[in-house]
């Protein structure tokens, strides 16, 4: 029992002599694989450990790197599953129930397989190990059905995983407090995973023609392991290695395949998810053309009309206003569509051309007050313009005797602010909108505002009293800008 080698030299022994080596068996059943393995390595040098460390090496190696990596994956796994956890994602048990499965195989290859061992304390250790690295993930196998199937087949296998897990959970009580040794009750074990095999042969058959394709490919993978254990507990391919040779073979030539197929799965979804990305980038420049091919033929009608109505009270005021806006059109129309945004500066440009065209229809009745603080920022194009204009058209004008406006600039220590102001006639916030219209886009400059740069827009309002716009522009966008620019 276990994977105990020793070397004995007896002075004095001649290739003539003749050595007789007594074998017992202290287990209940007949341990014949153990004496297969004993005379297969039976060695007669004095440097029988190092002839003996050849002959096994090429023969296990493979398995024992199988079972080192299928160990790691496991501790990969049961991170990724942590992770998931914390984040509330829906695949952490998924993650969870792959990596108790790795765990399970990679201790069964590497306790199972057979090495030159001569450290006798840890003997019981390996064979408890071994043994119940088999139990536990031959059982795992069956939870991990229940994933695959559904209906009435799922119902059977639920009970025969708990049946399962009820007798295996005997056989390691049994064998822990000394009633039997835990190498007496494979053969009980094998018994009933013979018969489990053939079940979930049966349970996977019945369910193949319902389950979508996807969920087809794991049903082969796990009908092959039922196929590759049966194929062990009938006794094959059990000369040079321990045991379930055909179930080692067939679960790491599946999980190198699964590997890969994962990588693809991730390489995809990157893909996919560049893709998604420039499409959301795509459609949010769409939307933003759209916000401002509503805003700019509005500021241009505004623009046109005043001097219209100036052509009828002073023309020649009417001639500057015309030779201003044109001048103003031919230098900053470009910039008009832009999608990205602009200084503060020029911004203040266009809207300084409206007031002033304004300032010629009302004269007196229009008063303009500029407070500006800091200009050290940017803005999408097209947004204190349309605030200036609700205060004039909205506020001011329907006000006997008109009104202030005042636009202010202010830096607090996580936003840079620009506010507008106007004494004008106000209005009732929860009615706003009623009529169908929001004054001049305004919706428009909010999702502008949010979209761009994540400012936002809030505006208040007291009937009678007047109106205040602020726009809020978080600093951290500008340092963002900053390292991309670098």
């Amino acid at each position: 029992c276990g994977r105990e080698w020793g070397a004995v030299l007896s002075p004095g022994i001649t290739a003539e002599d003749t050595i007789e080596i007594h074998l017992h068996n202290p287990h209940r059943f007949g341990n014949r694989l153990a004496f297969r393995e004993f005379l297969d390595s039976l060695c007669t040098t004095p440097d029988s450990s190092e002839i003996l460390q050849k002959y096994l090496e090429p023969c296990c190696m493979p398995f024992k790197l199988a079972g080192g990596g299928l160990l790691i994956l496991s501790l990969l796994l049961f991170g990724a599953s942590i992770a998931s956890f914390v984040l509330k994602s829906t695949i952490s048990a998924g993650l969870a129930k792959s990596a108790f499965l790795l765990l399970f195989a990679g201790g069964y290859l590497l306790m199972d397989t057979l090495d030159c061992f001569f450290s006798s304390g840890l003997r019981v250790f390996r064979t408890y190990a071994g043994q119940m690295s088999m139990m536990l993930f031959a059982l795992w196998l069956g939870f991990c059905l229940l994933d695959l199937l559904e209906g009435k087949e799922k119902k059977a296998a639920g009970i025969a995983v708990r049946i399962s897990a009820a007798v295996d959970m005997i056989f390691f009580v049994l064998s822990f407090t000394g009633v039997i040794v835990i190498y007496d009750t494979e053969l009980y074990w094998m018994v009933l995973q013979v018969l489990l095999c053939f079940l979930y042969l049966v349970l996977c058959g019945r369910v193949w023609k319902r389950v979508p394709r996807g969920r087809q490919i794991f049903l082969i993978s796990f009908m092959l392991l039922c196929i590759s254990m049966l194929l062990d507990f009938a006794g094959v391919a059990k000369r040079t290695y321990s045991q379930g040779t055909c179930t080692k073979a067939v679960f790491v030539c599946l999980t190198v395949c699964g590997i890969i197929r994962m990588v693809k799965c991730i390489i995809k979804d990157h893909q996919a998810s560049v893709r998604i990305k420039g499409v959301e980038k795509e459609l949010e420049e769409s939307r933003i053309s759209i916000m401002l091919s509503q805003i700019q033929p509005h500021f241009l009608y505004n623009s046109l009309n005043t001097i219209y109505h100036l052509c009828d009270k002073d023309v020649e005021a009417a001639k500057q206003a015309i030779n201003d806006f044109s001048e103003y059109l031919r230098m900053n129309l470009k910039s008009l569509d832009r999608k990205s945004p602009v200084s503060f500066q020029k911004e203040m440009k266009l809207v300084k051309t409206y007031l002033e065209l304004e300032k010629r229809r009302f004269d007196e009745e229009l008063d303009i007050r500029y407070e500006i603080g800091p200009t050290d920022f940017e803005l999408p194009a097209l947004t204190v313009q349309p605030l200036v204009e609700n205060a004039v058209r909205h506020g001011i004008c329907p006000k006997d005797g008109g009104g202030t406006v005042i636009i202010r600039t202010g830096e607090t220590q996580g936003y840079y602010t620009v506010t507008v102001t106007d004494d004008g006639v106000g209005f009732d916030p929860e009615s706003a909108g009623e009529d169908g219209k929001l004054h001049i886009g305004i919706e428009n400059v909010r999702r502008r505002l949010q979209a761009m740069c994540r400012a936002a827009l809030l505006v208040e309002s007291i009937p009678g009293k007047g109106t205040t716009a602020m726009i809020r522009i978080p600093k951290e966008e500008r340092a963002d800008a900053d390292r991309s620019g670098r």
